[in-house]
């Protein structure tokens, strides 16, 4: 069989990066936190690259992180390992000369709609309420949420459709096609009208995952103060997160329509995707204004005064432009975090 040919670490991030930025950097990660134990290292990764990662292991454990990013950090090098040094490690071999730490599953505790009202309400940045808003509408990620556009909804239909692309998706598999419910567009719509057409809606980061860490911290702050910042003990996370209200939005639709497919195609999920995007654009409108009233998370009741909301984003920009100088001082601060660290932080704020 003819021999492989490798890539240079600079060409795998690239391969990554093409299908995912997150991705690429959470590899960089791994491979840079093996980079630092590995310069200490008598062996050769051709000659004993199994006992390498077993020792890449407790290195790992010894810096306290969890479990879970351990095992990442393992997988994600031991990919490098095998695009760029041509080792092909067997299942079997791995589980057995390997132990990574066990990743304790617990029960998940639901977020409320109650709840979701109280960290709207306390969210003081009409741009960060207007997030929340967002998510539990369409279901959509954190990171895909915060690359969405202004182009990318349309408000001249009813119900306000919002177009995922391909390209910020996870795994970049399909465009998706969501819709914003009655209660919370005059909000995106006004954010909007004070943009231009290719900026970002909900973030003016430099990068999604910068982004990430961010609405993670004032998510937490918020949910500080609300005394809503119950972790699990198995993995540290917040029990109440973005990634929370997203399963809110699957609980609802599949709660008001027994279709367990459908609550998976609208949060993108991949194996029930394409039967979703069979549909056509007015079956897929009609399926959502039968499940619009679930995802209202005030209700009838709410009233959107448009004026209001958008003096306090214009003094919300005025604001912005006044700290930018510090902002850019905050950036290069980020810059200068070991990246495990950051990555660590993002860990224990998120999902």
């Amino acid at each position: 069989m003819e021999e492989r040919e490798l890539l240079s670490k600079e060409q795998y991030f690239a391969k990554i990066e093409r299908q995912s930025t997150l991705s690429a950097r959470n590899h960089k990660t791994a491979v840079k936190s093996f980079e630092g134990f590995f310069v200490e290292c008598t062996m050769l990764i051709k000659e004993q690259p199994l006992q390498i990662l077993a020792d890449f292991t407790d290195y790992l454990v010894k810096q306290n992180l969890h479990p879970r990013t351990i095992s990442g950090y393992v997988n994600r090098v031991r990919k490098y390992f095998r695009l760029c040094f041509g080792i092909k490690l067997d299942d079997d071999d791995f589980k057995d000369f390997l132990s990574l730490p066990k990743i304790l599953e617990q029960s998940l505790t639901p977020i409320t709609k109650s709840e979701i009202r109280l960290i709207i309400e306390n969210t003081n940045k009409p741009r960060r309420k207007a997030l929340i808003w967002f998510i539990v509408s369409t279901g959509a990620r954190i990171s895909e949420a915060l690359q969405v556009k202004v182009k990318d909804i349309d408000f001249d239909v009813t119900p306000a459709l919002v177009t995922l692309p391909i390209e910020i998706t996870k795994g970049k598999k399909a465009t998706r096609f969501q819709y914003l419910t009655r209660e919370c567009t005059p909000l995106i719509r006004t954010l909007c009208n004070g943009m231009n057409s290719d900026q970002c809606i909900f973030t003016d980061a430099r990068d999604v995952y910068s982004a990430n860490v961010f609405e993670h911290s004032s998510l937490h702050t918020v949910l500080k103060n609300l005394k809503l910042d119950e972790k699990y003990e198995h993995n540290g996370r917040l029990k109440k997160s973005f990634h929370s209200m997203r399963a809110f939005t699957s609980s609802q639709i599949y709660n008001n329509t027994r279709d367990s497919e459908y609550a998976h195609a609208y949060l993108g999920h991949d194996t029930y995707l394409k039967q979703y995007l069979r549909k056509t654009p007015k079956e897929r409108t009609q399926m959502f204004k039968e499940i619009e009233p679930a995802l209202m998370i005030f209700g009838e009741t709410m009233v959107n005064n448009d004026q209001e909301i958008k003096e306090q984003y214009e003094k919300e920009i005025e604001e912005i432009k006044g700290k930018m100088e510090k902002y850019k001082i905050l950036d290069g601060i980020l810059d200068k975090i070991e990246q495990p660290k950051l990555e660590s932080l993002l860990e224990n704020l998120s999902k």
